[in-house]
């Protein structure tokens, strides 16, 4: 069924009905496709003023855009551009380059550059001697089991309480100190250097690591044994310490 529409007819003064086909010839599909390019871009250059408002409302510099929410422009040979300009109306004209080089959409404002993230700094393992001169100012004092102060210590409790005041963790027990993310393994006596841990297997009757201390140097170290002789200042190279010797970290710091 064919539609009509009601046209004004100013020959009778009546209104006589023609088919939509007959349309007057002002209807917009009758327009040269260039009248047409210049009614769309003035609704793109309204568009352009209200995003170029919007940034200035919001203190965003127009340089921190990384994309349009505008929609795409599409791609206009360069005579083409010059004839549109021209033909617009002055109050529809802008820089050619914000108007036919607008980014497409698929973007945001962006209201900053991401902030790097804060690397921290490699740990070093490398021999401490500050920890070996804590260690020796706590030789003769009280062995406590559980212990973890100048009051009294068990042997983690030293080395944990020594390392603590340099601002390095370490647990309480002896067979969790000796672990790769908190030091750096060392496999003999002869590498050891002031201020790594030595541990010892078979000093009770346990399995496993028993014991540690910290080596202070010249084949020395400082271990906190037993209820009886406290904290003391030993050889390494004893043959009780020597033969239940079980490696030793050099701690991260």
């Amino acid at each position: 069924m064919q539609r009509f529409l009601p046209v004004p007819c100013r020959t009778s003064g009546r209104s006589s009905l023609l088919s939509s086909t007959q349309t007057a010839p002002t209807s917009f599909r009758s327009f040269p496709r260039q009248i047409q390019s210049i009614a769309g871009l003035g609704a793109y250059t309204r568009s352009l003023r209200y995003l170029r408002r919007s940034i200035i409302a919001l203190s965003v510099p127009a340089t921190m855009l990384t994309a349009s929410v505008l929609p795409a422009t599409p791609r206009i040979g360069s005579s083409q551009q010059a004839s549109i300009l021209a033909a617009a109306p002055a109050e529809h004209k802008l820089d050619s380059n914000i108007i036919f080089s607008t980014p497409s959409v698929a973007g945001s404002i962006a209201l900053g550059a991401p902030e790097a993230e804060n690397e921290q700094a490699p740990r070093v393992a490398a021999p401490s001697h500050d920890a070996a001169a804590l260690a020796l100012e706590h030789v003769g004092a009280r062995y406590r089991y559980g212990g973890a102060s100048p009051s009294g210590f068990d042997c983690s409790g030293l080395t944990m309480y020594v390392y603590g005041q340099l601002g390095v963790e370490l647990p309480h027990k002896a067979s969790a100190q000796i672990n790769e993310r908190f030091g750096q393994p060392i496999d003999t006596i002869e590498a050891l250097a002031p201020g790594d841990l030595v541990f010892f297997k078979r000093t009770t009757r346990a399995r496993g690591i028993t014991h540690v201390a910290l080596y202070v140097g010249d084949g020395m170290m400082v271990s906190a044994n037993t209820p009886k002789t406290g904290v003391q200042h030993v050889s390494i190279y004893s043959a009780y310490w020597q033969s239940r010797f079980a490696g030793g970290l050099r701690p991260y710091r």
